[in-house]
């Protein structure tokens, strides 16, 4: 498991417009760019959502990752533990998450209803 550490800043938007004209951002215009597709899970109810758990499959480049973040409630700093595991097609499969725990409810939320996707990100 990988630990996840998120931060969240509030800027004043004079901050923001001397942050993007700083040379940092310049120095990264000649690197690479890579597509990345996210495409978020949940039951028809929002029950991930609810239990503050993420599911997500996504391509970054030719390689697909499901991933599966759990942990405090969105919008605060927080660390979180996320599993993330290769697949080789845009699907998920629940027995690939390691932390039993999780995994237990996943299935659990699934019920009958499975999941659906809920959102996709194009980045």
């Amino acid at each position: 498991m990988a630990v996840e550490t998120e931060l969240k800043f509030a800027l004043d938007p004079e901050v923001i417009a001397r942050l993007e004209n700083h040379s940092f951002w310049r120095r990264l215009e000649d690197r690479c760019t890579e597509r990345m597709v996210s495409t978020y899970y949940d039951t028809p109810a929002h029950s991930l959502h609810a239990e503050h758990v993420a599911l997500r499959v996504r391509r970054q480049g030719e390689t697909w990752l499901q991933t599966v973040k759990a942990g405090g409630p969105p919008g605060r700093s927080y660390v979180r533990g996320e599993w993330e595991r290769e697949r080789s097609e845009a699907s998920f499969d629940l027995d690939l998450v390691e932390d039993e725990r999780i995994r237990k409810r996943l299935w659990e939320a699934a019920g009958a209803e499975g999941f659906m996707p809920v959102f996709t990100t194009d980045v």
